[in-house]
């Protein structure tokens, strides 16, 4: 008997009017056993070839299921090509922290146009599939780490053709939000945008920003997102640190690390390494950037990555707890009696 036998019919009634009986899927079993082993999934591995390897029977694969709370194929790990082929669909395109704060949250849907490619156009209420410049459509935002991710992008008529022009560091560029309609309207979608608070100017001694209009923002460590850093870390355990603390703490010839000592959440382009935090000495070394010291700017920490991050998540889910074949019988009759009173 199969796992979806053992659901009991209700009658239902769907908003047309038409009852039909169905099977009641709201039902879920919890299997309890002080019985149970862990074992590392082997490569390629599905859940009913290992059934049929522990019990030699693959209808019943939704014991370890069940046991492990897996309700989706996102919580089964997966190795060699299909591992590739998951992550770089899921993790396409290109991340890339920003300088500024914009003033309006961007969202999933928003569009960023590169200000070179702006120069001499006009947007109109025309839909986007007429607009024929080059634009990338926005996927993510983090504002904790000011990072925009651009999963899908298309080159028009005009403007950038390849994605290392429009994908460069320095590149700056606007933001248009996206209407409810679909549409992509110059009359108030703009998003504007203000320096980092801190200083009166805050870019005023940092020699590599070239100054705000106030409604573009500047490209800074532009990467893979796949390669785009996911936190900040310490440790065998790679225990997350708070992006924002110090990077440095000097004190005369002393140079150490303190971890409840923090830099805040705003932009400091100072001392490159004492006053800045892990943040900001991550997104100003690209290219090896000095500051106003004329010292470059570095990331004391190590850098966790979302393909780090991916690669662990699926690591960790290869080791599950499945039930001896000695008790599954026994566990198969509590989960009909479960479903069938």
């Amino acid at each position: 008997m199969s796992y979806f036998d053992f659901f009991s019919n209700i009658t239902y009634k769907f908003p047309n009017g038409v009852t039909y009986n169905v099977k009641n899927i709201f039902t879920r079993p919890i299997i309890e056993s002080t019985l149970q082993n862990t074992i590392d999934i082997s490569d390629n591995q599905s859940p009913d070839q290992l059934s049929a390897l522990l019990y030699e029977d693959p209808s019943l694969y939704y014991i370890n299921l069940l046991n492990n709370d897996i309700v989706s194929d996102n919580y089964w790990p997966v190795t060699g090509a299909e591992y590739a082929e998951n992550f770089s669909s899921k993790f396409a395109g290109y991340a890339f922290h920003m300088l500024e704060n914009p003033e309006l949250k961007p969202a999933r849907g928003d569009v960023v146009v590169l200000k070179s490619d702006f120069i001499g156009f006009t947007p109109n209420n025309d839909d986007l599939e007429e607009i024929t410049l080059s634009y990338g459509i926005i996927e993510k935002w983090d504002p904790t780490y000011r990072k925009l991710w651009i999963k899908n992008y298309s080159f028009g008529n005009t403007g950038s053709q390849t994605t290392s022009d429009f994908f460069k560091e320095d590149n700056r560029f606007y933001i248009f939000k996206r209407n409810q309609d679909g549409t992509y309207a110059n009359d108030g979608s703009q998003v504007k945008a203000s320096n980092v608070s801190g200083d009166s100017n805050a870019f005023g001694s940092d020699p590599n920003y070239p100054g705000n209009s106030g409604d573009e923002f500047t490209m800074k460590r532009v990467n893979l997102y796949t390669n785009s850093v996911h936190h900040f870390s310490i440790g065998d355990n790679d225990v997350e640190l708070n992006p924002y603390t110090k990077n440095l703490v000097v004190s005369g010839s002393n140079i150490s690390f303190d971890f409840t000592d923090f830099a805040g959440t705003t932009y400091n382009s100072g001392n490159t390494n004492g006053t800045c935090s892990f943040l900001d000495g991550y997104i100003l070394s690209a290219n090896g950037q000095t500051g106003p010291d004329n010292y470059p700017y570095t990331t004391s920490q190590k850098v966790i990555s979302v393909e780090d991050m991916f690669r662990s998540q699926n690591d960790e889910r290869r080791n599950i707890q499945v039930i001896p074949e000695s008790v599954v019988g026994d566990i198969v009759e509590s989960i009909e009696r479960e479903f069938n009173g």
